[in-house]
């Protein structure tokens, strides 16, 4: 951490006040933005949780919470969440070779970049597998909980009349509407964990995601009409494809934060509408009782993931992508009124 860090400032040194690296005004403001939020930033963000043990009672959480889980549905979400991030990492990993150039700050600030993004996935698959784990957990609740109220529609006579039900059977059925409770209170309790912990992360990656795909699109809509000489990145970059394998990279990685916190969302909503079947369906007031003292915990419980003021879910998405609409076409017109003012000039 220390090696990266000391490299790090001096590949800020060389960006802004050496000749060696040679950008322009946007490709240094892109450059500096992407190392102080996705560098510097993400940075101290790990360090900070390392430090302050912040992990340790939020894995025991979602161990507790797992439990709800069979070991068949536990063992695939494990390799699907294993296949995600070996794949991903892979590719990340094949770019190795494409950092090593002609110069020694060049070769620094592209293996600072290369381990800045593994860094940076790392994190965000961590995220995006917990919210699975947790989309799967209040999938398997709202299941348990439909299954109570067959059990409530299996009392009801051949007329429709619901007869009182057996002591066994009421029984059971308060024994689990408890347990399915508390289940919900530890998912809740993990969601408002999950959103104190990886709140710092998902304002910087919805940032970085704004200011690199922004970026990155100007320059790949630029790049027709400049020479090849004066586009450094087509030399010293670690990308195979310069600006749109980024685009693609952090837009895809975005994309796939947003639908997984989207499916858990819509997952844990659900459970509004099946806990008032359960109370349509019994007519015993104790269990009855129970199911509004549940119901009034889902009201408590919002259970969205959240940054503060950011929802992540498809809004953000939407908005993100109008954004860059937007100041790709501010950049446009600031180059063309440049460009029409040097004519002037010129003349």
């Amino acid at each position: 951490m220390l090696l990266y860090a000391s490299s790090l400032l001096y590949v800020l040194y060389y960006i802004n006040f050496s000749t060696v690296i040679s950008n322009n005004t946007t490709e240094t403001i892109n450059t500096n933005m992407y190392f102080l939020l996705e560098g510097v930033c993400s940075m101290m963000y790990v360090l900070h949780h390392i430090f302050t043990y912040g992990e340790s009672a939020a894995f025991q959480e979602i161990l507790e919470m797992s439990t709800i889980l069979s070991q068949k549905k536990y063992n695939e979400l494990s390799k699907l969440i294993y296949a995600k991030d070996v794949i991903g990492f892979l590719l990340l990993l094949g770019h190795v070779s494409n950092c090593f150039t002609h110069e020694i700050v060049l070769t620094l600030r592209n293996l600072c970049t290369l381990y800045t993004l593994m860094v940076n996935f790392l994190l965000d698959m961590f995220y995006i597998d917990l919210v699975y784990v947790v989309k799967a957990c209040f999938k398997k609740l709202n299941k348990s909980l439909q299954e109570l109220t067959f059990m409530s529609d299996a009392n009801k006579s051949c007329n429709g009349v619901s007869n009182p039900l057996s002591p066994q059977v009421k029984f059971l059925l308060l024994t689990k509407l408890k347990i399915l409770e508390k289940k919900h209170l530890q998912i809740s309790h993990v969601v408002e964990g999950m959103n104190n912990d990886f709140l710092i992360r998902n304002i910087i990656m919805t940032t970085s995601t704004f200011i690199i795909v922004t970026f990155n699109v100007y320059y790949q809509l630029l790049y027709p009409y400049t020479p090849l000489s004066d586009n450094p990145a087509y030399h010293n970059t670690l990308w195979y494809s310069p600006y749109i394998s980024a685009v693609f990279f952090y837009f895809v990685k975005f994309g796939m934060v947003i639908w997984t916190c989207e499916l858990a969302t819509n997952e844990a909503q659900k459970i509004k509408i099946i806990i008032h079947d359960v109370l349509g369906s019994t007519t015993d007031a104790e269990a009855k009782y129970e199911a509004q003292l549940f119901s009034l915990q889902i009201l408590h419980k919002n259970n969205m993931f959240t940054a503060k003021a950011i929802d992540m879910n498809a809004m953000l998405l939407s908005q993100v992508v109008g954004g860059i609409t937007m100041y790709i076409m501010i950049l446009l017109q600031f180059l063309l009124n440049t460009a029409v003012c040097r004519k002037i000039e010129a003349s």
